[in-house]
């Protein structure tokens, strides 16, 4: 039985798929939504044995690739920067080409893994960096409305600094 592996170049809106067999040949190309029910459809609908299907790291592909491992997928997320410098030696760059040179380090075993935090682990990490952006957006406006007034003479104290003093 041979093994075909399976390349895809993500976007917000399309992902483009390249599979190849065990030499290299191009079997299929498809360009579809990202969805994880079409992609997942497109690579099994011809019952043939994926051994790996890869996609570049970026900030949706925690989401694609949790999606697509739970529907059985032998998926794997690529060191970015390794699969740049793979993709920069093709001669014309296209998102197609992308998922071709993708499949084809799948298959030769060319590529970096990175590891994809669980849901759960994304969830508690999204909690503290959002409270920090909102804390840092407040000082911000603390600092503009104090900066508008002090041409004017008016002095405003920092918040939280309500003059007491620390024995």
């Amino acid at each position: 039985m041979m093994d075909f592996y399976a390349g895809l170049d993500v976007s917000l809106e399309a992902t483009n798929i390249c599979v190849v067999d065990g030499d290299g040949k191009i079997i299929r190309e498809v360009k579809l939504d990202t969805d994880p029910d079409a992609i997942e459809l497109f690579l099994a609908e011809w019952g043939i044995h994926l051994k790996r299907v890869g996609l570049e790291a970026f900030s949706y592909s925690a989401w694609l690739f949790t999606a697509l491992a739970e529907k059985g997928l032998p998926v794997t997320c690529i060191e970015t920067r390794h699969a740049k410098a793979a993709l920069n030696a093709m001669l014309n760059k296209t998102d197609r080409n992308d998922a071709k040179g993708i499949a084809q380090m799948m298959r030769t075993g060319w590529f970096r893994a990175v590891h994809v935090k669980s849901e759960g682990a994304q969830t508690l990490r999204a909690l503290p960096v959002g409270r920090k952006a909102l804390l840092g957006k407040v000082l911000d406006m603390e600092n503009m409305i104090r900066g508008l007034l002090r041409p004017f003479g008016l002095k405003v104290r920092a918040a939280g600094n309500r003059g007491e003093t620390s024995s």
